[in-house]
């Protein structure tokens, strides 16, 4: 007869004690399989997006969902490879998550490419009618949802701040790359603007994060006197290299978002896209509690932030006016 610490099991103990282990196991393995997976895919690393992925998780907090009882959060690392983006998105489709959120355009793209069935919510992108990502803002269609981070007349305003920091600017430079989907769009919108204001653009064509180093010798080449960096996965991920290689210029420059600022650039105007994340949340949440990606408008953005490191105005040998400082949201060192 075996025992139990010493102490002899009758064969109905035994049994009772089977019964209660089998309960248990039952149990836990319910509790595991009750978690649903929620899968990011980022175009930069943990250090350039960590911060998004933190204003993500704690609103899906702030909705209630406890990570590692309801929900485990699974995050994806391009670190700034686009060329890992089709086997990356295969991987994550192959481990079956309820919900993939993405960053950016082409990352949604090839995410969709991967899957026709899976819900996606891009938490931050542009162009996505144009790509084919979406039937219409209202009615995506499909199963791609999510937030815009862009709208018609953004790079307008990015080229009028420009002008309203360093009114002698005359030859802008646009940093872009060759293979942004939207970028084309963003070059003939700054282009049409620059004839109101009476200057000139010229593209900088980069054909990835590798080409940064090229950046400093077209600038030298092409001689702009300001520059505007456009809204792009690929820069993003690597912007402190794109800050570092702008500052050297000692050209004034506006960026489209905050994290530029936050890493030494100049100006910065865009949307918040730590806000869009946390919205995201919102998203995958209503589609987990059933709602279809599809009839999930794409939000707009409503507001946009101008945020400008002071320290690096005052680097440049620029000063910002009373009239230009009560329109500043943030002030950075």
């Amino acid at each position: 007869m075996r025992s139990l610490n010493g102490y002899p099991l009758s064969m109905a103990s035994r049994r009772e004690l089977l019964l209660v282990i089998g309960a248990v196991a039952s149990m836990h393995a319910g509790a595991q399989s009750s978690v649903r997976r929620i899968s990011m895919l980022l175009p930069g690393s943990q250090h350039t997006f960590g911060h998004l992925v933190d204003a993500f998780r704690s609103a899906l907090r702030g909705l209630g969902y406890r990570e590692g009882h309801d929900i485990v959060v699974e995050q994806h690392y391009l670190d700034g490879d686009f060329s890992r983006l089709p086997a990356l998105a295969e991987e994550i489709v192959q481990k079956g998550p309820v919900v993939i959120v993405v960053s950016s355009t082409p990352v949604a793209l090839a995410m969709k490419q991967a899957t026709q069935t899976l819900p996606i919510v891009i938490a931050n992108g542009g162009g996505l009618v144009e790509s084919g990502l979406v039937g219409s803002l209202a009615r995506p269609g499909g199963n791609v949802t999510g937030m815009s981070s862009l709208t018609e007349g953004l790079i307008q305003k990015q080229l009028s701040l420009l002008l309203d920091f360093a009114p002698t600017v005359r030859r802008i430079g646009v940093v872009r790359r060759i293979k942004d989907p939207v970028a084309n769009t963003f070059q003939r919108e700054a282009e049409e603007a620059a004839k109101k204001f009476g200057v000139k653009i010229l593209p900088l064509m980069l054909g990835g994060a590798d080409d940064l180093e090229r950046l400093q010798r077209m600038i030298d080449e092409v001689r702009p006197d300001g520059l505007i960096v456009f809204p792009d996965p690929v820069l993003v991920a690597a912007r402190e290299r794109v800050v570092a290689v702008v500052t050297a210029s000692k050209l004034p420059a506006i960026y489209p978002f905050r994290e530029y600022t936050v890493s030494g650039g100049m100006i910065s105007y865009g949307v918040n896209i730590g806000a869009n994340y946390r919205q995201a949340a919102t998203y995958v949440d209503r589609i987990m509690k059933g709602e279809k990606p599809g009839d999930l408008p794409i939000q707009q953005p409503t507001r946009f932030e101008l945020v400008v490191n002071r320290r690096a105005v005052r680097r440049a040998g620029m000063a910002i006016s009373p009239s230009l400082m009560i329109r500043i949201d943030e002030l950075v060192e």
